[in-house]
């Protein structure tokens, strides 16, 4: 046997063994990754449950949330349909209250839950023109209980 002979031979039993090697490593990776991707998939089965309660809950929501608008609508329709005459409190004319109906502000009582800043700032009275936010207050809240009374 030659030097040469060897040589061949030992390329030969190290590229054998160099395959071997290669083929059990790529075959576990293989195995692993196959693992993976189940895991994945059932990750992704998973999900779309998930994904369906989700979408059967928003559905439900929306449901719940258009019943919800709709009470708002008939209770705002009640509330906004009732409007005091804020005409009757001493001082306030009707350029003062249209201001104070235009900032949402069309009842005794919501007259009565205001600060007298707040009136002020929805007036926006001039210099000249005396203003007197405390005496409205009191006086709306006066007419507000007589309402209560009588309703």
């Amino acid at each position: 046997m030659t030097v040469f002979t060897g040589i061949i031979i030992g390329l030969i039993i190290g590229w054998v063994v160099e395959w071997i090697i290669d083929w059990l490593f790529w075959r576990r990776r293989n195995a692993a990754s196959d693992a993976e991707i189940s895991r994945m998939q059932r990750e992704f089965q998973d999900s779309d449950a998930t994904i369906k309660q989700l979408q059967d809950r928003l559905a439900d929501s929306d449901a719940t949330i258009s019943a919800l608008r709709q009470q708002l609508a008939e209770l705002s329709a009640k509330v906004s349909n009732k409007k005091d005459r804020l005409e009757m409190v001493k001082g306030i004319g009707a350029v003062f209250a249209k201001k104070l109906n235009d900032a949402g502000i069309t009842t005794f009582e919501q007259l009565a839950q205001q600060s007298p800043e707040r009136i002020r700032e929805i007036i926006q009275p001039q210099e000249w023109q005396k203003v007197e936010p405390e005496a409205w207050i009191a006086q709306a809240k006066s007419f507000a209980e007589q309402a209560q009374k009588g309703a």
